[in-house]
């Protein structure tokens, strides 16, 4: 796991790991449409985002572990659905090193992104909670998904548009936790809170004494209640960066409902085509709602935290 504070943006991302200026004459665009980076977009939720935001006219780069996988995927969008505007890129959320080489990669090929969905993450099936199931856990959606939104800022175009795929499992599990350990959440105002938090939460969870600590049984959950915390703050930061703060950045958490993926259930209620309507709203839409950077929403409607 790497805890980045989000003040240490400037510091670690532009200055000491890609020294890379953002500048115009460093683009190589092969396309003049916007771009969009889906990751876990080789299947599931992430697969009909990306279906959708192709069918928007989106040129989108579909992030999947698996090379193999993500072409199979492509093939499938090309000769099913006549879809062309697509390219797989390679990504493992748990992975700097990947993450720093698909940075890398889109960089070089493409300069910017118009639209960033990170959808990737991780379930373990049943009720057990140990510390494996909550380090991985956590390593997974909340570390993961952070280290990517803060490693691809410096791609993200003017206006541009961040949507973390969260979840009410997220919501329930604030709801859950003991009123002080709440608050702690609500209260947070910058990154390396929720931070503690989670590693708070892991260490608990070792030691068997989450329950007693104020914590819900699910590391899911948990997870995703920092996912959409970290959505918060860093909605509540990107205005006043001063490296970003000029692009007028939206990021937003969602959830979409309980759809059928081989990470849930065969017999939920929605469609993964029904389930990515709220995060490609959220990339795409001119509705006003949208913009209301580090806001939580579910089925096109803002929903309050917990």
């Amino acid at each position: 796991m790497n805890q980045i504070d989000f003040n240490q943006i400037q510091q670690i991302h532009f200055n000491c790991v890609y020294q890379i200026p953002f500048d115009l004459k460093y683009r190589k665009m092969v396309n003049p449409s916007k771009i969009a980076f889906v990751t876990g977009g080789n299947s599931g939720i992430g697969f009909a985002i990306t279906k959708l935001l192709c069918t928007k006219g989106i040129f989108t780069l579909m992030g999947s572990r698996s090379l193999e996988k993500g072409n199979n995927a492509i093939n499938e969008l090309n000769k099913q659905h006549n879809i062309s505007n697509v390219k797989v890129v390679q990504i493992e959320i748990t992975s700097m090193d990947s993450i720093k080489k698909c940075y890398d990669e889109i960089n070089q090929k493409y300069g910017q992104l118009d639209i960033l969905v990170n959808n990737a993450g991780m379930a373990f099936r049943g009720n057990d909670l140990n510390e494996e199931i909550a380090r991985t856990t956590i390593g997974t959606n909340y570390y993961g998904t952070q280290n990517v939104i803060l490693t691809f800022l410096p791609l993200m175009k003017e206006n541009g548009r961040i949507v973390n795929v969260s979840s009410m499992m997220g919501r329930s599990s604030l709801q859950k936790m003991s009123h002080e350990k709440r608050k702690q959440f609500l209260n947070a105002n910058l990154l390396k809170e929720i931070d503690s938090l989670m590693e708070q939460f892991i260490n608990d969870v070792k030691t068997n004494t989450y329950q007693q600590n104020g914590w819900p049984s699910t590391a899911y959950g948990v997870s995703k209640a920092g996912v959409t915390m970290m959505t918060r703050v860093l909605g509540n930061n990107l205005v006043n960066n001063d490296i970003i703060k000029n692009k007028h950045l939206t990021i937003t958490s969602c959830c979409p409902g309980y759809v059928r993926t081989p990470m849930t259930n065969p017999n939920a209620p929605k469609s993964p085509e029904e389930g990515a309507v709220t995060p490609v709203w959220l990339a795409t839409s001119d509705d006003q709602a949208v913009k209301h950077s580090g806001g939580f929403f579910e089925d096109e409607c803002q929903k309050n935290y917990c």
